[in-house]
């Protein structure tokens, strides 16, 4: 594999103490689209997923809201289980 391709997957290691309120990004600002995108869209899809009326739908929600846990954890550079604790919060 091209070394170029190899370092586009290559993650930094996950913040373990990161509180999700001190979010910052590397100005310094706090990031708002955490708070306004990223809790918002999630729990839209819990709460599609409360109200599925069948296990397909039910099925669909749930990959859903892993996958974009997965997508929204890394860019936020936490674990995934850190993210839906709060927004589960």
């Amino acid at each position: 594999m091209n070394q170029e391709i190899q370092n586009n997957f290559i993650v930094e290691p996950f913040k373990a103490d990161l509180i999700m309120a001190d979010i910052t990004d590397e100005k310094g600002k706090k990031l708002e689209w955490y708070k306004y995108v990223v809790k918002r869209y999630l729990r839209d899809i819990l709460q599609d997923l409360a109200n599925s009326k069948n296990q397909m739908e039910r099925s669909y929600y749930e990959t859903r809201y892993a996958c974009q846990l997965d997508v929204f954890a890394k860019a936020l550079n936490v674990r995934p289980k850190l993210l839906e604790k709060y927004i589960k919060k």
